[in-house]
């Protein structure tokens, strides 16, 4: 859309997958954003696999094509798979918000808040691009050696290798655009 010579595009937030969690599948929180440069777009969204090797002192190498987003900071936390979510300070601080406004008379908005909040950790990588994983964090996704890191478009997903072979197999065994299309998206 075009508006007074401007570019304007819709960029969906992390809030679909937090809404769709707590079973608002008909609710879709989507906001007009500036449309950059295609080159710059890419460089602000998490895609694609790596495999990456935790070493002996539990520390994590980020992939070199996002270490410029990262490295004011990220926070790690744990995930919904047994596995961990990494997001930019932006992105965790746009959860933490959205979380924040969920009553605490809640019990489920109190559980979630006890997962998200108490497994998180605020990390700035080093100047190799590494991060220190804490142990509670590695024993919680049970990585050590060999693990994948998944591009989740506004987040990083962290998988011991096994786990995330077994997720691709039943996602690629369970894939249904009908299933799909009820998400609304």
């Amino acid at each position: 859309m075009v508006e007074n010579g401007a570019k304007w595009g819709i960029i969906a937030h992390f809030s679909l997958i937090f809404e769709v969690k707590w079973g608002n599948q008909n609710k879709c929180s989507i906001s007009s954003q500036p449309l950059e440069a295609p080159d710059k777009q890419l460089n602000n969204m998490f895609l694609g696999e790596y495999t990456h090797t935790i070493d002996d002192k539990g520390r994590l190498t980020i992939p070199a094509k996002y270490r410029g987003a990262l490295a004011a900071g990220l926070v790690v936390t744990r995930g919904f798979d047994q596995n961990l979510m990494l997001f930019p300070l932006d992105g965790w601080q746009e959860l933490a918000e959205r979380i924040a406004q969920r009553p605490l008379s809640d019990e489920d908005v109190r559980a979630f808040r006890r997962r998200v909040f108490s497994g998180a950790i605020d990390l700035t990588p080093d100047r190799q691009g590494r991060i220190l994983l804490p142990p509670y964090l590695r024993d919680f996704a049970a990585i050590n050696g060999e693990v994948v890191i998944a591009g989740m478009f506004n987040y990083l997903e962290i998988w011991s290798t096994d786990a995330w072979q077994s997720v691709r197999a039943s996602i690629e065994n369970n894939a249904d655009a009908a299933r799909w299309e009820d998400l609304g998206i």
